[in-house]
């Protein structure tokens, strides 16, 4: 009897010491594995009588749990590594969907462009880290699968702090909105220029806009995205919204030049009929309209300024020459249009047409003068608005339709069918290709027409 005795103090001892143990062991349901009732929730933890006062049992990660990263965090991994994020839907572009979380923003490339997903969308996906051009990613995601939606992100900024940020990265695939900023030629194929005082970043594929146009003032909400550069994305028309019209206003013409009015006239010619020393006047037309090209600078960035002629049977009249005379001279490659000592040349600006010291070597390509600028881009130069001159790196919808032709002041420079051709240096034309030869025999002007010197010296051409 005594011996029971003793070994019911033991063994309620022992019970003592477990239960005073257990108490000491904090569990965590994040933790261990849970089985739950209808009542309550019951947590295994085993080998406990093994632990030390204070020390909680190792629980191993539970079959199928999936660790997800913080889209900061998953950056910051090296090539080829496996990850998984969760965040908002802020940009879709086929198999591309942006996404952003609390710390940054990523782009998943799909290997099958998703059906279901929408901007909004919160969405867990699981890809390989990978840098594309510049963009950080995730690609070959396969898995994902959504939770509900959420409010989209939209961080006010500037252009230059997101040009500043190309070294970090830390606003790439991030939403933002930018305000005060004047929007360039839309182009919903290529780029578009926004513009902030001295600050300019890309727009690619800008969707289609009614009632905004080339320097209107907006405010732009878009993601900002990377291909060998930062560039901006706008997911839809409302992501720009219009400030402000630009101001057109009819420049005021100063003393020279001014409107032409009958007095001198000019004979139009071909430029196989152009001698170098020949003084001709430059023109492009349209709808019935010519406007006359100055040899000074009247804008207010020194761009020469439309000044409207009048053409009857192929007369341009004029008030005075000295305004609009230039000379051509064959180079190689092309040729100068040179006014006294100062050649026309461009900058890489839309209105970047300029008067000056600066040699530029001229062709006439697609029917347009065009010319490199200083970025070594090719230019095309129309009438802007009936307003002045200017060079853009397409035929845009600002000069589209526009017709060039040249003119000899006081008449032409065919000779009559008896007479002989003066001695002098003169340019010609030869045909590149068969197009050319078509244009050169129907008296036309065409893009690839070579220019040759050649001079006239005793009845012999050489």
């Amino acid at each position: 009897m005594k011996k029971k005795k003793q070994s019911f103090k033991r063994f309620f001892a022992m019970l003592l010491s477990l239960v005073m143990l257990m108490t000491s062991v904090q569990l965590q349901p994040l933790n261990v594995q849970a089985e739950e009732s209808s009542t309550s929730t019951y947590y295994k933890v085993d080998d406990v009588s093994e632990l030390s006062a204070g020390e909680e049992p190792v629980i191993p990660d539970q079959p199928g749990e999936v660790t997800v990263s913080t889209i900061a965090d998953t950056k910051a991994m090296a090539a080829d590594a496996t990850a998984t994020v969760k965040g908002t839907v802020i940009f879709v572009d086929g198999k591309n969907v942006v996404v952003q979380d609390s710390t940054g923003g990523i782009n998943l490339y799909f290997s099958t462009a998703p059906t279901d997903i929408a901007i909004g969308d919160v969405v867990q996906a699981t890809g390989t880290r990978a840098t594309f051009n510049g963009l950080e990613q995730l690609k070959n995601v396969t898995e994902y699968s959504k939770d509900g939606t959420a409010g989209l992100p939209a961080a006010e900024t500037t252009i230059a702090a997101i040009l500043a940020d190309q070294e970090t990265g830390l606003l790439e695939s991030t939403r933002v909105v930018i305000k005060d900023a004047v929007i360039g030629a839309i182009n919903t194929s290529g780029n578009t220029t926004l513009t902030v005082g001295d600050s300019t970043i890309n727009i690619y594929k800008i969707p289609a806009l009614e009632g905004i146009g080339e320097g209107d003032t907006v405010m732009v909400t878009a993601v900002i995205s990377d291909y060998k550069g930062y560039q901006l994305r706008v997911a839809d028309p409302a992501g720009v919204e219009l400030v402000k019209k630009a101001e057109v206003t009819e420049p005021e013409q100063p003393d020279d030049p001014q409107d032409p009015v009958d007095g001198i006239t000019w004979t139009k010619v071909a430029l196989s009929e152009i001698a170098e020393t020949d003084t001709i006047a430059i023109t492009m037309s349209k709808e019935g309209t010519t406007w006359v090209l100055p040899n000074v600078g009247g804008g207010s960035n020194g761009q020469p300024l439309a000044v409207t002629g009048t053409v009857t049977d192929d007369v341009l009249t004029t008030d005075v020459a000295e305004t609009y005379s230039w000379n051509i001279k064959a180079v190689e490659g092309g040729y100068n249009i040179t006014s006294g000592d100062n050649y026309l040349y461009l900058t890489a600006a839309n209105n970047g047409m300029r008067i000056g010291t600066d040699a530029a070597v001229w062709i006439i390509n697609d029917g347009y003068l065009t010319s490199v600028d200083s970025k070594e881009v090719t230019r095309y130069v129309g009438v802007y608005n009936s307003q002045d001159w200017r060079c853009y790196t397409s035929i845009n919808n600002q000069i589209s339709g526009q017709t060039l032709e040249f003119w000899k002041l006081g008449g032409s420079t065919k000779p009559e069918d008896d007479a002989a051709i003066k001695e002098g240096t003169y340019v010609i034309y030869e045909a590149t290709n068969s197009k050319a030869a078509t244009a050169l025999a129907a008296d036309k002007t065409y893009g690839y027409l070579q220019p040759v010197v050649v001079t006239v010296a005793d009845g012999t051409v050489t």
